[in-house]
């Protein structure tokens, strides 16, 4: 199951650095779908999309990246995984 995970955030996080960099983003802000989910002292986000405009002003949202974890007011990633 670890090994599935990582080879679905690398091939996520490779995909989201060649389509994205060397561009502007365009950050317009952002929205998570449905409520968070508290497990211990932790609180799961997502699926969560990213809000931008694009060179021709439309406006788009995307999922960039996987679940967020946030703990004792940090946040962090679980993956970058960010196709549904």
């Amino acid at each position: 199951m670890w090994f599935m995970m990582v080879e679905r955030t690398n091939r996520g996080a490779t995909a989201l650095v060649q389509e994205r960099s060397g561009q502007s983003l365009g950050y317009a802000g952002y929205r998570c779908l449905g409520d968070s989910t508290v497990e211990g002292s932790n609180r799961l986000w997502g699926p969560c999309l990213v809000r931008r405009v694009q060179a021709q002003g439309d406006t788009v949202e995307e999922r960039l990246f996987g679940p967020i974890v946030e703990r004792g007011g940090h946040f962090k990633f679980v993956s970058y995984s960010n196709k549904l």
